[in-house]
């Protein structure tokens, strides 16, 4: 399970759950756990249901999850506040960590209790953040966050750029897995951007591990 995260709103967290979702090499989960502010289900194109349930994420009978052709995973939008829709998806996902095949976190970006909990329940944390400088100081905040609940931070990926060097990985005490440039208002239309979520996948391949000791594989979760 795989929590992508961010100190700072507007980071490209949402584009880059999805970009990593279409570019991972088994269909995956991506899951909107920004409840105060859910917008994976408005990018990925699915509608919001009703997505509570019993049993695993991944089983037939849970509801909400939608089949998204273009990023070739699944959706699981954000649960509403009623019902213990909350409650459910923080059990489900409990009970899937560690499996296969896998499940990417959007997550809601700061430190607030809220935030950290998806770290809790993650294998490794990827941060995104631009290179302005609140951005980068709520990622160094995010990956400490990150690191206290247990789970190590596997990388960085730069957004609204084409270059992020040493000082960023230094920063943050991670490798930085690609840079993603600034497009139109459909980054995930481009075949640049498209690119570079693929090289952040194969960065993140445990047989290719950064040279850091940050990056958990599923052999040791």
């Amino acid at each position: 399970m795989l929590a992508v995260a961010g100190g700072k709103g507007g980071s490209g967290k949402t584009t880059t759950t999805l970009g990593l979702a279409r570019a991972h090499p088994e269909e995956v989960l991506a899951a909107d756990l920004d409840w105060d502010m859910p917008n994976l289900h408005a990018i990925a194109g699915v509608d919001r249901r009703a997505v509570g349930g019993e049993g695993d994420l991944w089983g037939p009978d849970w509801p909400g999850r939608s089949r998204v052709g273009e990023f070739d995973c699944e959706v699981l939008p954000a649960p509403s506040p009623a019902d213990g829709e909350r409650v459910d998806v923080l059990s489900g996902l409990t009970r899937v960590q560690g499996a296969e095949p896998p499940v990417l976190l959007d997550c809601p970006c700061g430190v607030a209790p809220d935030a950290v909990k998806p770290l809790s329940l993650a294998d490794r944390t990827v941060i995104v953040t631009t290179l302005c400088r609140a951005s980068v100081r709520g990622a160094v905040k995010t990956a400490a966050a990150s690191r206290a609940v247990g789970t190590p931070v596997a990388g960085v990926i730069a957004t609204r750029t084409t270059a992020a060097g040493s000082r960023l990985e230094s920063l943050l005490d991670a490798p930085v897995l690609a840079t993603v440039p600034e497009t139109d208002d459909r980054p995930l239309s481009s075949p640049v951007v498209r690119e570079s979520y693929a090289r952040a996948i194969d960065n993140l391949e445990p047989e290719k591990p950064p040279d850091y000791q940050t990056c958990k594989t599923r052999n040791n979760s």
